[in-house]
């Protein structure tokens, strides 16, 4: 068990998904090349895809297994508890195209995982600052920073997305506006707004701009990149009238 798992990492610890989500059968000789590249593409052809804070796991878990054989799916967890609930749902319900990572995601992002490794990031339903969702609220436990942000970017792939989805309407529009003005030294941009084709439960006419970044009311469905619709703790308290309406946007790197 401990030269499988020291395989699944780089001689850098990072992570690499020829290891993790590769064939058993692969060979030495494969293995070696892969080690040498340092990089999460050898024999792992199918694209990666990241859920941060994936509390209990209703949702990932539901993800990979429908893109099961189309996508290879990491969800990142800080508790012990709710890394122990994915785990104990993605065995019951026999998800084997799922990887689990319980770290403190400001940490694991730029330290375990490849540059230009991960095709799609999600973030759901993200806790603001002090709960208030105001730009000016300070919060050391805030992670969705502007660094956090650079990050992010460096792990997606060319073209990589990043789409999050909030029931608190201030909040989402100061990560849009965060997300928008995500640049490199050289001033260039990090992420523009992703265009999508209208999806069944999201009325596309109604989606405001956010220094360029559309902000869109509603559900994501496919095209943001959610495979399929489920029934999270948060869901559940919006039917309960805890909460009136759901905000996402999908950001694409540039």
């Amino acid at each position: 068990m401990t030269r499988c798992f020291r395989r699944c990492l780089s001689r850098h610890a990072r992570l690499r998904a020829s290891h993790i989500f590769g064939p058993p059968g692969c060979s030495a000789g494969k293995r070696k090349r892969v080690e040498e590249a340092d990089n999460l593409s050898g024999t792992a052809e199918l694209p990666v895809k990241l859920e941060v804070c994936s509390g209990n796991g209703d949702w990932v878990v539901a993800q990979a297994k429908k893109e099961k054989g189309k996508a290879n799916w990491m969800a990142l967890e800080l508790k012990h508890n709710r890394v122990h609930s994915i785990f104990s749902r993605a065995v019951f319900e026999q998800v084997d195209n799922l990887c689990l990572i319980r770290g403190d995601a400001s940490q694991v992002l730029p330290r375990h995982l490849q540059m230009a490794s991960v095709s799609h990031v999600f973030i759901n339903f993200p806790e603001p600052p002090h709960v208030s969702g105001h730009g000016h609220a300070e919060s050391k436990h805030e992670f969705l920073t502007a660094d956090f942000f650079k990050d992010l970017c460096r792990v997606l792939k060319p073209g990589g997305r990043i789409t999050i989805f909030s029931d608190n309407h201030k909040y989402i529009r100061v990560l849009a506006r965060r997300v928008a003005s995500v640049a490199e030294e050289d001033g260039k941009l990090l992420f523009a707004s992703a265009v999508l084709k209208a999806d069944h439960d999201v009325d596309l006419t109604l989606s405001k701009d956010v220094k360029g970044v559309q902000l869109h009311c509603g559900t994501p469905g496919t095209c943001a990149g959610h495979a399929v619709q489920t029934t999270s703790f948060f869901d559940r308290l919006w039917k309960h009238g805890s909460h009136s309406d759901r905000y996402f946007f999908v950001a694409e790197k540039g």
